[in-house]
């Protein structure tokens, strides 16, 4: 069995965090990580880096943390930072530095009053709002791409997975590999095409707003 098809921020990081006493705030950040960045290549520096880093400071603020890994990792895949390197080794790279810089952003978050970090918790709500539209936004390109099944399974999978994370619960995990084990084993039927005709393509853009409009609903006062 191929073991590295279930390893990613969902599972990485969480165990990561635990190591360090903070299972529940890996959870949190790869939930909002997810709904936010989506599928892309970058998701598990945002995470795991923006989770190091609020465990490092001790601070009580994650927002401010995750809009900065959040702009690197949309720099770099804009190949406006580090151009001349491959994607993955100018990760890892960010990820090195971001780390390193921990006491600086201790000092500067140190210096800030708790009463405007509490005020700033607001743009944790905007983020995850942002994150729904980004999911309906996203799923309306993929429908009108003809993609295959196993992908848009994979895609309902990981915003599943990025709300319940959201909601502090560890059965993100166990889900996040029962689905991709799901999708690798029915492969060879989910392989095929959808071909989204009128009524189809309705039907499917429903499911989408419907499962967005269930996660606000159960997220956001």
């Amino acid at each position: 069995m191929d073991w590295s098809k279930y390893i990613n921020h969902f599972t990485l990081v969480p165990l990561l965090a635990g190591l360090f006493g903070n299972f529940s705030l890996g959870i949190i950040i790869v939930g909002l990580t997810g709904l936010v960045w989506g599928l892309e290549s970058g998701v598990l520096f945002i995470s795991l880096t923006t989770t190091l880093l609020v465990i490092l400071t001790g601070n009580i603020n994650m927002e401010i943390i995750f809009l900065f890994t959040l702009t690197l990792a949309y720099l770099n895949r804009e190949y406006k930072i580090l151009n001349y390197l491959d994607a993955k080794l100018s990760y890892l790279i960010l990820f090195v530095i971001s780390i390193l810089s921990y006491p600086f952003w201790k000092y500067i978050l140190g210096i800030i009053p708790v009463g405007l970090l509490n005020e700033l918790n607001i743009a944790g709500e905007v983020l995850v709002i942002t994150g729904f539209f980004l999911f309906i936004v996203r799923g309306k390109v993929l429908l009108q791409s003809n993609v295959q099944r196993k992908f848009f399974l994979k895609y309902i999978l990981f915003f599943s997975c990025s709300v319940l994370g959201l909601m502090g619960n560890f059965l993100l995990i166990p889900l996040w590999i029962l689905g991709v084990y799901f999708i690798e084993r029915f492969e060879e039927y989910l392989n095929i095409t959808i071909v989204f005709e009128r009524k189809r393509f309705i039907l499917f853009n429903a499911l989408i707003l419907l499962l967005a409009t269930f996660g606000v609903y159960v997220l956001l006062p």
